[in-house]
């Protein structure tokens, strides 16, 4: 039984995924609770839209993976 693994051009959007994910997470990372005023929970929707932002700009680099391949 062989099990063979190439790297190919799929390193590429892997690539991305890795970065755009370690960008979200680094950008919610510098963000503190207000601590008060109206939007106590703000990070966590911050959180949510940088998150959101990157799955988003995965897909896509996945997708024109899959249309060029």
């Amino acid at each position: 039984m062989t099990f063979t693994l190439v790297a190919d051009w799929w390193l590429a959007p892997l690539a991305v995924t890795i970065i755009a994910f370690g960008w979200s997470t680094f950008k919610c990372s510098s963000i503190q609770p207000s601590g008060g005023g109206s939007f106590p929970d703000m990070p966590p929707l911050v959180w949510l839209f940088f998150h959101s932002v990157a799955f988003v700009v995965t897909l896509i680099a996945w997708l024109i993976w899959a249309v060029l391949t």
